[in-house]
């Protein structure tokens, strides 16, 4: 018996669905079992292996322990890397601003470092505004400034 693939290496976003795959050549019937950090994951006894929507707990290295009629054999291991993403704290409020004065937003937001920030208006990007607050000198007529930016 032989693995002639083995499970690749993955990162994913969380949420995303996560298949490991092994393809194996052998003579006999063969039976497959999945391990994470080295202990067996319940029912997971097929040639492939789906988590459906990987959470920052499924992160880990990933390897399949094949037998048939001659033994045992390891699939090398695979790491599965599941990435988050920011998570905002404090959404900018919304505002009534009159014609000529200054407004200002603010979000506040958590995640991997560096987080990166960008405003936009009506789904346009707004030039140089990447920071958390965004300073509007005067604003030309009154208007509302809603969170959606």
């Amino acid at each position: 018996m032989q693995i002639l693939r083995a499970p690749e290496p993955q990162s994913v976003c969380a949420g995303a669905p996560v298949t490991f795959q092994v393809d194996v050549a052998a003579s006999a019937h063969v039976t497959y079992q999945w391990r994470k950090d080295g202990t067996a994951i319940d029912g997971a006894d097929m040639a492939s292996y789906t988590i459906a929507a990987a959470t920052p707990a499924d992160a880990g290295t990933y390897d399949v322990v094949v037998t048939g009629a001659c033994g045992p054999i390891t699939s090398a291991p695979a790491p599965l890397a599941v990435g988050t993403g920011p998570l905002v704290l404090a959404p900018p409020a919304s505002q009534e601003v009159c014609p000529g004065a200054p407004a200002t937003l603010s979000v506040s937001a958590i995640g991997a470092p560096p987080l990166a920030y960008q405003w936009r208006k009506e789904g346009v990007a707004l030039d140089g505004a990447v920071e958390p607050t965004l300073l509007i000198a005067a604003m030309g007529r009154p208007m509302s400034l809603p969170t959606t930016w």
